[in-house]
Parts: structure tokens; C-alpha cells; sequence
């Protein structure tokens, strides 16, 4: 069932508080498989469910610093995080796809090292509370996704 005109409400005004601009959303947005159509992410997509529009706010909320709009603090991490992982399924994936590739290319063979490796990296990611994909937030794990992103 698509999001409820009121959830789309509740997601723009969450958004606005937390001062995510559009190209922001349409980034959280593109992390929910359901919610891109014809390569576009869309609040609108028909296949987006109330899962998704969990895991969205959990975003949000991530972003406005663990709390938005009049809900209680972490109340959208905690939801979503009942239902999964706090770092998408897909993240840990993409990570781990991402950090074989880097440490393939043996970025000037400091991989060896272990200077680089992807627990130093969760580490430096999450400000040394983890070195664990799966405990990562969803902000945590999208921005280690960039980086390894532009790493390779």
C-alpha cells in the first residue's frame, strides 16, 4: 500500500525541520528499493510501504540529530531498527561490494597494512563507537558508501 497523503506530509515537514533540501530526500529516498520509479525516486511510488516510510523518517531523524518533528528522540530509529538492521541489508551489501573492490586496486598498498581496512574504516565512520557494518547508522553507513565510492 503507498504512503498515506498524511505520512507524505509527515515526511516533507520532518525533512524541512531537519533542513534536508530536495536533492537530500531524493538521496534517502533512492536507499528504499520500493521508492524508485523509471530511475527516479519518488514518495509516491505505489509500491512503497509503511516499512519504507519507517526507514525513511529513520533517516531523517538521523540526519536532525536523532530527533524530528514532536516525536520522541530515536522514537523512528527505534521502529525501524525493530523491524531490521540499523544499517540496511542493502548497505552492508554495498559496502562490502565497495570495500573488495578498493582493497583490490591495493590503493597504493596501504590495505596491507591494515591503515585502511574495513573495520578502521566502520571504526572512523562511526567516531570510534563500532567496527561493525550492521551496528552502523543509516547516515553512517550512506557516508561510508561515498567514501569507498570515491576511493575506487
Amino acid at each position: 500500500m503507498p504512503w498515506s497523503n498524511k505520512q507524505k506530509q509527515i515526511a516533507v515537514r520532518a525533512c524541512r525541520q531537519a533542513g534536508i533540501d530536495d536533492a537530500v530526500r531524493k538521496l534517502l529516498l533512492r536507499q528504499l528499493p520500493h521508492a524508485v520509479v523509471d530511475g527516479q525516486p519518488t514518495s509516491t511510488a505505489g509500491a512503497l510501504d509503511n516499512k519504507d516510510f519507517e526507514r525513511f523518517m529513520a533517516l531523517v531523524e538521523d540526519r536532525a540529530g536523532g530527533k524530528v518533528l514532536h516525536f520522541t528522540s530515536s522514537y523512528w530509529g527505534d521502529k525501524a531498527a525493530s523491524r531490521s538492521t540499523s544499517a540496511s541489508e542493502r548497505q552492508a551489501h554495498k559496502i562490502n561490494l565497495l570495500y573488495r573492490e578498493y582493497s583490490s586496486q591495493d590503493a597504493g598498498g596501504l590495505t596491507g597494512h591494515g591503515i585502511y581496512g574495513l573495520t578502521g574504516l566502520v571504526r572512523r565512520m562511526s567516531a570510534q563507537r563500532t567496527g561493525r557494518i550492521e551496528e552502523l547508522t543509516p547516515s553512517e553507513a550512506h557516508n561510508l558508501i561515498e567514501l569507498l565510492g570515491a576511493l575506487i
